[in-house]
């Protein structure tokens, strides 16, 4: 029973630990799309009241996005925004630097800072090669877009280890539970078969002395042998 127990608690505390390993990486991929999507509607600022009001409402939308539909969708509402943008005649109010100069800046940036991430290192480095190749024939939108990409599969496989293991601790905290209940019943039982075998020695060494008792005064043979098959009996 010991052993058994110690083997649980040992499986659970290991759980426990990759739990809060799964659960940091979850945060750190969902931080990194936040702060990325956030990036790109920072450079869309500045081109009308009406599409600042909405860049504003979207942050919301990235703050909010917990889940892995929340999160593709948020994304593909920014990426629709930028894109419409950076196709957008220039006008008066807009910056001199245009969003597609500052998408650039942003692509940039965020691929370097994959890199110095261990759980996407490689695969940005990968991303970058490319980025670096066809960077004549391709938008730094659309770089983002797969950049969005990677992060919302790396979030989504995050999701389902995280899912699971919370599953398996679930699972460890009910066997664990059912074998402190067994224990505890079974110290209850230990404990009242003790109370029984003491009740019984005390009946045991009661008949004895009646017993002697009886040897001592009995009138014939017969009626000590009568007496002590009713006692034994007992």
């Amino acid at each position: 029973m010991d052993d058994a127990t110690d083997r649980w608690k040992d499986e659970y505390r290991a759980l426990v630990k990759e739990q809060a390993a799964n659960e940091h990486e979850w945060n750190q991929v969902r931080q990194l799309l936040a702060d990325m999507l956030k990036a790109v509607l920072t450079s869309c600022l500045g081109r009308s009241d009406e599409i600042d009001e909405r860049i504003g409402r979207l942050r919301l939308d990235v703050d909010a996005a917990n889940s892995i539909d929340q999160m593709r969708e948020v994304q593909d509402a920014v990426s629709q925004l930028a894109r419409q943008l950076v196709s957008a005649p220039p006008t008066a109010v807009a910056p001199i630097e245009s969003v597609a100069d500052k998408l650039n800046i942003v692509r940039d940036n965020f691929v370097k800072r994959l890199i110095d991430e261990p759980l996407l290192a490689e695969e940005a480095k990968t991303l970058a090669s490319e980025f670096s190749a066809a960077r004549e024939h391709s938008s730094a939108q659309g770089d983002l877009d797969l950049l969005a990409e990677r992060l919302i599969e790396a979030f989504r496989s995050l999701s389902q280890q995280k899912a699971e293991t919370e599953r398996f601790l679930n699972e460890v905290r009910a066997t664990l539970s059912s074998l402190e209940q067994w224990a505890m019943q079974d110290v209850e039982r230990v404990s009242a078969q003790r109370s029984a075998n003491d009740s019984l020695q005390q009946d045991v060494a009661a008949e004895v002395s009646s017993l002697e008792s009886q040897v001592a005064s009995s009138a014939s043979l017969d009626d000590l042998k009568q007496h002590m098959r009713s006692r034994i009996a007992a």
